[in-house]
């Protein structure tokens, strides 16, 4: 008589799932979260607090991560590693489909296909759920594409190459290109959404004379004490905003949220200088006065001439003379942490 396979663990799972809002979503990110467990084991050569001689590598905590799936929006704890990152493969494979699809569907675009024939086209290769909405949608990052991963990768590299490392966090304004080139260059490193940048993206949809209001619904959310509290507001600050009739700006706000949190995983000394590339954005308005005033240049070179003056003479007189953040704070949460692993 054959022996029956002892299912009862995965069979007490399922009936957990049943009793959740949304079964089939819980059920996935379970498995994505199984996947990944094994995945890390493998590639560490232990399991999680095992101790054995066959180690190869240690984990180093979780990050929350936003992964986007045909059943629904779910926040991965992908585990970290010290040495070599870690990206789980559904990740990678995901990205390069759906990049894929991005491609054809630009093109299609970019030779005068109207958006419904190529919905059309879409459904033909069997995806049915591609609208002429998204469609749109889809092509807008085409704006985006000007700052692309090609340059954003030369970039990070060339920054490597003249010694940057141990890089823990890096802060941008969403640029598409720049998302995929953190994965690459920087596995390891965590991204923190400008706050300010996703305010204004939620200022798109709101009726100007409500903003303000808005703007201080939002500004509540990232002065919080805690990641748990922010997102406690974000979520009553979403269904304030529906109650108020602006479906849009909350949708913006449940969706981009968990991105512009990252800062609160590093000391609260650093918050308010992480949550946002407010300096970049300055040094950006210095050298914008500068070249306004002069207006036009005979060639490049003497636009870059000016703007290397500029920045020698702020590197001198401002950062070289005062701290942007005292370190000591991150040196001391990241010996703790390792102690802790």
């Amino acid at each position: 008589m054959a022996k029956r396979e002892d299912t009862t663990y995965f069979e007490k799972k399922l009936l957990e799932f049943v009793g959740t809002k949304d079964p089939m979503l819980e059920m996935l990110q379970w498995v994505m979260d199984k996947f990944m467990e094994i995945e890390v084991s493998q590639k560490t050569g232990a399991e999680k607090g095992e101790r054995t001689e066959k180690r190869t590598g240690y984990r180093s905590g979780y990050r929350i991560r936003r992964f986007d799936t045909r059943l629904g929006t779910v926040y991965l704890s992908v585990p970290k590693i010290r040495q070599g990152g870690y990206i789980p493969f559904f990740v990678t494979e995901k990205k390069r489909s759906e990049q894929a699809l991005i491609q054809v569907v630009q093109e299609c675009w970019l030779n005068g296909v109207s958006t419904r024939k190529i919905e059309k086209i879409a459904g033909k290769l069997g995806l049915e759920s591609l609208s002429a909405s998204e469609v749109s949608e889809i092509n807008k990052g085409l704006d985006d594409m000007k700052e692309d991963k090609t340059s954003w990768v030369s970039f990070f590299q060339w920054l490597r190459s003249r010694g940057l490392d141990g890089v823990k966090l890096i802060v941008g304004d969403k640029s598409l290109g720049m998302l995929e080139a953190v994965g690459e260059v920087f596995p390891e490193a965590t991204y923190q959404r400008c706050t300010v940048h996703f305010y204004r993206n939620v200022f798109s949809v709101t009726p100007r004379s409500k903003v303000k209001i808005v703007a201080k619904m939002l500004k509540a959310i990232h002065a919080q004490e805690s990641k748990k509290a922010a997102r406690q507001r974000a979520k009553a600050v979403a269904e304030e905003l529906r109650a108020m009739k602006l479906k849009e700006a909350a949708k913006k706000v449940e969706d981009g949220i968990e991105e512009t949190l990252a800062y609160c995983d590093f000391p609260s000394e650093h918050w308010s200088r992480i949550r946002t590339n407010n300096v970049i954005e300055r040094l950006n308005r210095e050298i914008r006065l500068r070249t306004r005033v002069v207006g036009s240049f005979p060639d490049g070179n003497c636009a870059l001439m000016l703007v290397c003056a500029r920045l020698r003479h702020v590197a001198g007189t401002q950062w070289g003379n005062k701290k942007y953040m005292n370190m000591k704070h991150l040196e001391d949460a990241l010996e703790d942490a390792s102690i802790a692993g």
